[in-house]
């Protein structure tokens, strides 16, 4: 299998990843922060040097404020929920669901700015248009999971600062192929998908919290800390931490991290639009195939697509079966596939990551070819 959907998961991870859950299941087996003796204090130890890792990534100097989260839409509902609350807010017309189903259950009114994904400009002026005096928050995806489009959030960020309003990032895509620099961009709350660009496992993620504002947990109990108390502890990042730990992942994402730091952001980002921008060339230039997306030198590696002869279903399908995973559909998000104009049965979505090679890339665009330019090959 040539696997091409890393807008869903990574895969492979890094050896080291895999290794460093395995150690984590003998070595760290105690509940940290629920005991004295050895076993729990190194486990509670190496959690905390997760928290530094992130910080360290993400350009964050006190690691208290590196929340450890299930997922990314774990996060986005977390800080959704207190800073939307049934107010105003700005999105693009790029978000996940994990954006706009919290914002739909805050009985938020949404306000929606058109992303042009090759003109920060007219981004920022769309955004600029949609925010009103009553709005309570910017909440915009970094990287679109659907188009690769990257939008610019550090002008985003700046323009919320001079309405006097928080911003909130779905870095899902961004992390790990984006640099992002949490203080130096002032961005107030970024959540991270673990188990992305990171190279963590599934069932982790991170919130990131600049700004000092009360979050709302999704559930409270035991922290660990301060027990007598009826309600959760005031401070980060205990208030949004209550029960027990994904050790084992956990781990296993401070190991992914360490891989991303040691390899560099940049030079990972820089070699995935490389890959895929090969791959975007060359579908550019075969009849019958329509792309959705910017050029991977201007986005990152992720690839939509559709093809002029055969519908998203059976394309998607008739690529799994010849050995290339992608993904087709709408990815979860409707509002991108709108704005596309695909709404009828989305895009075929390949997403490239920092182990498929050029020769991969190769192999998929010539079956490809091969079986758009062939309609008895759908028959049956």
């Amino acid at each position: 299998m040539i696997y091409l959907d890393h807008a869903a998961t990574s895969f492979p991870k890094p050896p080291e990843v895999y290794r460093a859950m395995a150690c984590a299941a003998s070595r760290y087996g105690a509940n940290p922060g629920r005991g004295g003796y050895g076993m729990a204090v190194s486990t509670a130890e190496a959690l905390y040097r997760v928290r530094e890792e992130a910080a360290q990534l993400f350009g964050v100097s006190d690691p208290r404020r590196v929340v450890f989260m299930p997922s990314c839409t774990a996060a986005l509902n977390t800080v959704i929920r207190t800073v939307a609350d049934g107010g105003r807010v700005v999105i693009s017309d790029l978000e996940h669901n994990a954006v706009t189903r919290p914002l739909y259950a805050a009985s938020a009114v949404c306000d929606t700015a058109h992303v042009t994904a090759t003109d920060d400009d007219a981004t920022v002026a769309a955004f600029e248009r949609a925010i009103t005096p009553f709005t309570r928050a910017v909440v915009c995806t970094y990287v679109s999971n659907v188009t690769g489009a990257v939008l610019p959030v550090k002008r985003l960020a700046a323009l919320a600062h001079r309405r006097g309003i928080p911003i909130v990032i779905d870095a899902a895509q961004a992390a790990g192929v984006v640099p992002i620099d949490v203080e130096g961009d002032a961005l107030d709350y970024v959540c991270v998908a673990g188990h992305k660009g990171v190279y963590g496992p599934m069932g982790t993620g991170l919130l990131l919290c600049l700004e000092d504002r009360p979050l709302i947990p999704l559930s409270v109990g035991g922290t660990g800390s301060e027990s007598m108390r009826p309600d959760v502890p005031d401070t980060l990042p205990e208030r949004l931490e209550s029960g027990t730990q994904n050790v084992p992942g956990l781990i296993g994402l401070g190991a992914g991290m360490r891989w991303v730091r040691r390899h560099g952001v940049e030079a990972i980002g820089a070699r995935e639009r490389a890959v895929a921008s090969r791959i975007y060339e060359q579908l550019r230039a075969t009849d019958g195939i329509r792309l959705h997306s910017p050029s991977p030198a201007v986005g990152t590696g992720v690839i939509s697509f559709t093809a002029e002869t055969v519908g998203v279903a059976a394309l998607s399908d008739a690529l799994g079966r010849g050995g290339f995973a992608v993904r087709g559909g709408f990815h979860c998000a409707p509002m991108a596939h709108r704005t596309l104009g695909t709404l009828s049965e989305g895009t075929v979505r390949l997403s490239v990551g920092a182990y498929t090679t050029v020769q991969e890339g190769e192999k998929f665009v010539q079956f490809l070819k091969k079986i758009t330019g062939n309609p008895l090959f759908f028959r049956g």
